[in-house]
């Protein structure tokens, strides 16, 4: 009966353990987890003793290779992967090519990094400011952007600042800040075009006043 009972377990943790899959990573760790999907960028998965946790998703560049339970392997090439995969690029250059502004309108070009998958990014503009006659002051700066969907895509929302000089006619420092709000379209891997919107308080360190502007722009993504 005990000899029994030792091949009933001995046959129970086979089949146990033929319904793992392994994920191995470029480290060499092994973890004993249930894969429970893939995208172009991440693995979703949950350890294989704790079922009912957390879902976690490991970047793909981080894994070498996943061993099904049925003895299939999956392999990646993480190097290969980062090159085509167009949302691992994570430096971007753009310009503004139409903006409304009340009472100015400011063209920029401005370079952006973004971090975590895409999902914040910094942006750091310089800022040519004209009215109806022409050329009205410039400005530098740095706006955080929030993007839900992730990939540096999409809805985009976050504070900004600027700071710089206006001239009416004579030069004098301004402070401009708010928020800022718009739509990343990704027409290709490489080129955007976005559409965004301000609205914040401009001061010369005196006196305070209101300023709006709608912008039509695009983006190399590299």
């Amino acid at each position: 009966m005990k000899k029994n009972l030792l091949l009933i377990l001995f046959l129970f943790s086979l089949i146990s353990a033929k319904s793992q899959d392994t994920l191995v990573l470029t480290n060499g760790k092994s973890l004993i987890v249930k894969i429970l999907g893939i995208s172009d960028s991440m693995i979703d998965y949950k350890f294989y003793n704790n079922q009912e946790g957390k879902l976690i998703k490991m970047p793909i560049k981080y894994v070498d290779k996943i061993i099904y339970e049925n003895g299939i392997v999956h392999t990646f090439d993480p190097t290969k992967s980062t090159k085509t995969n167009p949302f691992d690029r994570t430096k971007r250059f753009g310009s503004d090519i139409l903006s409304l502004g009340v009472p100015l309108s400011a063209s920029s070009l401005y370079y952006e990094r973004l971090y975590k998958d895409g999902l914040f990014g910094f942006n750091f503009p310089l800022a040519i400011y004209t009215d109806a006659i022409g050329f009205y002051g410039y400005t530098v700066g740095a706006a955080f952007k929030y993007y839900p969907a992730g990939r540096g895509r999409w809805f985009f929302v976050g504070p900004f600042v600027n700071f710089g000089q206006l001239f009416d006619p004579d030069p004098y420092l301004i402070m401009y800040f708010g928020p800022k709000l718009g739509v990343q379209i990704q027409i290709s891997p490489l080129f955007a075009l976005t559409f965004s919107a301000e609205v914040g308080t401009i001061t010369d360190f005196q006196r305070m006043s209101a300023m709006a502007s709608l912008n039509f722009g695009m983006n190399f993504t590299f």
